[in-house]
């Protein structure tokens, strides 16, 4: 689950002292100017995102407020997953870096307002 908040290391700090959790890592991501800190569960993780600079997260953070900014899904080849949905009509993003691996997304219009973002995580060699 993404969430969208003004200081992510700040917000998953606060889950740990809260809930006994522990935060992975945090990255930031200068393609989306994002600050990401991911904290796993057992069969899932929160991804705090803040943004560092004016754009699509921070736009949404003064419309909205913080809190669920998607849900993301993994799979295991992004480029199937793509032309699946693409033949049932449904718009895709483009494929971007993200501090999970290789995503796209699908707009919340086509998702009863969910943002979906579909995931290929990252490999390690």
């Amino acid at each position: 689950l993404g969430l969208a908040v003004r200081d992510a290391v700040a917000a998953a700090s606060r889950w740990e002292r809260n809930f006994g959790v522990k935060m992975s890592q945090v990255k930031e991501i200068s393609q989306s100017g994002t600050r990401h800190a991911l904290i796993p569960l057992q069969n899932c993780y929160l991804e705090f995102m803040s943004p560092l600079r004016e754009g699509e997260l921070s736009r949404f953070l003064d419309l909205y407020g913080q809190g669920l900014y998607f849900l993301a899904l993994k799979v295991q080849s992004l480029k199937t997953t793509r032309a699946f949905l693409k033949e049932r009509g449904m718009p895709v993003g483009d494929v971007a870096q993200s501090a999970r691996g290789n995503t796209f997304a699908v707009p919340p219009s086509h998702t009863h307002g969910v943002c979906l973002e579909i995931v290929q995580p990252q490999t390690s060699d």
